[in-house]
């Protein structure tokens, strides 16, 4: 939900800070966490998994930790009774929960063997769900961790952790449901924006082409280590007044802030209105939006209230700043459907304007969707009649209203004949609709 162009700032900011540029230097071409030394895949999955829940200031010691291990060969691991193993771990703690994982992993490899599967020809998704499935204790963000490892930094995996999700990329407007899959939906957007972006738009003006980015072909890995040491060095300090992200003119409009304890804030797009004529696919397309961390809501005709107005401008006011509202109608339906079905709006136009003011404070998109009649007839529904009746009114109440609607805030138009609503989704997030796993 942000443009290639906010991105690119984005990047370009991050990778620009010195000590960001340090850390990317002293990691692209052999990595402190993942050594390049080590070859044996079986080994290097060991080790990602490993290097979770270990903080940064305790490399060191797990450096130590990795040195060990690989000074065996994988079948002499294979072979380390519990006792051995614990000892070399120990320094870098939680010991039950790694013999478990390194029990589990022995276990994933004899599967993997036995089932004689072809890790290097699944596809990025296939391998992370095989990991996180079969290996105990890695979830997604060790499964996208030890996916890159095995794969190799220039895979084009960009594993997403919990501070990456927690912080920096709900400040960057790409916040994701709390649950577990929220870090894939965030690793796939991540992956697809960094995609979008050419080589020499941003890593050689900013100092990097020593780095030989040009023979990798994508960005992935680099943007990786930039986007992960810029949240290490700024947002882990919970002091946005030293956010360069939030004191940059490029980027300060769609920066939210995440990082303090108080006055949490989403950045980028922050509601999502669709509006349409009856049985176009307005609730389809809102539920794609729920799936990626937007909450629902779904504005009815509101017969009983009075005060329309003051409704909808305390409802826009009262929510909270931390979540990204998919809007199924809004008041906007009322402009359209009051004088055509009875006569009047209850809104006047000041109080619309005022409205759409409140709309464009929040960073607010419209997605007006239409469909011909005759497809909208062909569809399932106990409206038939009305749709009969009104269509005519009510498309060009629409057209009249969006008008309005535009000086304010963005307008999508999709003709929902023409793309179905996983297409229609693509063209506005920028990325695949892809369903939530259990």
């Amino acid at each position: 939900m942000i443009s290639t162009k906010d991105y690119l700032n984005i990047l370009r900011i991050c990778a620009s800070q010195e000590a960001v540029k340090k850390a990317v230097f002293q990691n692209y071409n052999n990595n402190l966490w993942w050594p390049l030394s080590i070859r044996d895949w079986r080994i290097r999955m060991l080790i990602a998994g490993l290097s979770l829940r270990v903080s940064y200031r305790m490399i060191e010691t797990f450096r130590k930790v990795v040195n060990e291990l690989s000074s065996y060969t994988y079948e002499e691991i294979s072979l380390m009774n519990r006792d051995k193993f614990k000892s070399i771990v120990r320094p870098i703690g939680l010991i039950k929960l790694r013999v478990r994982f390194f029990l589990s992993t022995l276990d994933f490899v004899n599967y993997v063997e036995r089932n004689k599967l072809d890790i290097y020809s699944m596809s990025h998704d296939e391998l992370i769900n095989l990991l996180r499935d079969k290996v105990f204790g890695i979830g997604y963000h060790g499964a996208q961790c030890c996916a890159l490892y095995i794969l190799g930094y220039h895979c084009g995996i960009m594993p997403v952790d919990s501070g990456m999700k927690r912080l920096f990329c709900p400040c960057i407007g790409l916040p994701a449901p709390n649950a577990p899959y929220g870090y894939e939906i965030l690793r796939k957007q991540l992956e697809n924006l960094t995609r979008s972006i050419d080589y020499n738009q941003i890593a050689v003006k900013e100092g990097y082409e020593y780095l030989n980015l040009r023979e990798s072909k994508q960005l992935a890995w680099w943007a990786h280590l930039v986007l992960i040491y810029y949240k290490r060095f700024f947002c882990n300090k919970s002091r946005p007044d030293l956010c360069p992200l939030k004191n940059i003119l490029a980027t300060k409009e769609i920066i939210g802030q995440m990082c303090p304890k108080k006055h949490k804030e989403v950045g980028g797009i922050k509601n999502v209105v669709i509006e349409g004529i009856n049985k176009v696919g307005k609730t389809t397309l809102a539920e794609m939006f729920y799936s990626i961390g937007f909450k629902k809501s779904h504005a009815d005709y509101h017969r009983r209230i009075k005060n329309l107005y003051l409704f909808y401008k305390n409802f826009l006011e009262r929510k909270p700043r931390t979540k990204r509202f998919v809007l199924d109608r809004t008041f906007i339906s009322e402009a359209v459907y009051g004088p055509v079905l009875r006569e009047k709006s209850r809104l006047s136009e000041i109080q619309l304007e005022s409205l759409l003011k409140k709309l464009k404070e929040q960073n607010t998109i419209l997605v007006y969707l239409y469909a011909p009649l005759g497809v909208l007839l062909e569809r399932k529904s106990d409206q038939q009649y009305e749709l009969q009746k009104y269509y005519s009114g009510l498309t060009k109440a629409y057209e009249s209203v969006i008008a309005i609607v535009r000086k304010y805030i963005p307008v999508i138009k999709i003709d929902s004949n023409k793309n179905n609503p996983a297409q229609i989704f693509s063209q506005i997030t920028g990325f695949e609709f892809v369903k939530k796993n259990k």
